[in-house]
């Protein structure tokens, strides 16, 4: 009697067991296991930054799949120094799973998960001289933490990630927009070279007394590649139609200057003593400078004026080595290049100043 008294007391305790395990559900007790399991998976495949590991961890979507190759897309960068920027950044990334704050209800789960990764923003205001210095500093920087509600559905008794775009996890990978604080020289400049002076006194020494209006301005277009290449390249187009524009607006001191005479009127008469109206001069002057500038300004040799090659940057100077190993110095936004050895520009400028367009 006593012994079934005994077995009467254990079934009861084992039904109280039971029902108490009910309540929070044994079934969720043993949940949390395969939750925080398919959490450490999911956290692995984001700190991998691999949009395809992370949808084997997710509920299939292609718009999730969609939005995380878009984000982690190589083409979201301008240049190659900012996709290595934000890939050292994304190395960085760690994760913390609070247990704790597992919850469940059914076949749906929540649990938080803490990633971690550099605070890459508070370098901003630094200058480095290059992508190098800047992911070293990437590595040293205190780290940023961004608290992510990972939730589950249950698929075929396997846990999967249902929320694997939320705005946190884009966010998180989104470093686009951040702009590289790298002393870059990379870019296009352009140079000007006033040549007035030099040519009113070329032209002045084949006539008297003459007075010639405007100016006469060389532009020079530097470019610099991100892959170290360069190109000097001299607008020679645009010069030709300076040069048309300010002799055809000096025709008429040009005509006294040739004639020898102070007045239009002294050229008038002087025209028609030659036999030719004064118009009619001024026709064939125009048609002359026409033919010269087309001319001769093609064989002027403005192509061999052109560089280009490779250069290097070593602090505040920039090295043309296939030009001659020249030196330009950096300020801020300008380059200075010594050309006083180059012959044909040195006639006219010591340095070409290049501002950034």
């Amino acid at each position: 009697m006593k012994k079934t008294g005994r077995i009467i007391a254990v079934l009861a305790t084992a039904t109280l067991i039971a029902g108490s395990l009910s309540g929070c559900g044994i079934s969720s007790m043993f949940a949390k296991k395969d939750v925080v399991e398919a959490a450490t998976n999911f956290a692995d495949a984001v700190t991998k930054a691999d949009a395809s590991k992370i949808m084997k961890c997710a509920v299939d979507d292609d718009d999730v799949e969609e939005a995380l190759e878009e984000v982690l897309s190589d083409d979201n960068y301008s240049s190659d120094d900012a996709a290595d920027f934000a890939d050292a950044v994304l190395k960085t990334l760690e994760y913390e799973i609070d247990e704790s704050s597992f919850e469940a209800d059914g076949d749906e789960a929540s649990i938080k998960i803490t990633f971690k990764l550099a605070d890459y923003e508070s370098l901003e205001d630094e200058d480095f001289d290059d992508i190098d210095d800047l992911i070293d500093a990437v590595e040293d920087c205190d780290t940023q933490e961004v608290e992510f509600t990972a939730k589950f559905t249950k698929e075929d008794k396997e846990w999967l990630v249902s929320n694997a775009d939320d705005k946190k996890i884009i966010k998180m990978y989104d470093i686009s927009g951040f702009s590289l604080p790298i002393c870059s020289v990379g870019g296009s400049y352009t140079s000007e070279v006033d040549l007035t002076d030099a040519i009113v006194s070329d032209l002045a020494g084949n006539m008297s007394g003459v007075t010639l209006d405007g100016s006469i301005v060389m532009k020079c277009n530097l470019t610099l590649e991100d892959d170290g290449t360069f190109y000097i390249e001299f607008d020679s187009d645009d010069f030709k139609a300076q040069m048309k524009t300010f002799l055809e607006d000096n025709v008429d001191n040009i005509i006294m200057g040739l004639l020898g005479v102070s007045s239009v009127e002294d050229a008038e008469s002087m025209a028609a003593l030659s036999g030719y109206s004064y118009s009619d001069l001024k026709d064939m002057l125009l048609d002359e400078i026409d033919d010269e500038i087309d001319g001769e300004m093609d064989s002027a040799g403005f192509d061999d004026m052109n560089y280009s090659g490779t250069y290097t940057v070593d602090g505040n100077t920039i090295c043309f080595e296939d030009s001659d190993d020249a030196v330009a110095t950096i300020s801020g936004d300008t380059i200075t290049l010594d050309v006083s050895d180059i012959d044909g520009l040195n006639e006219y400028t010591d340095a070409l100043v290049f501002v950034k367009n």
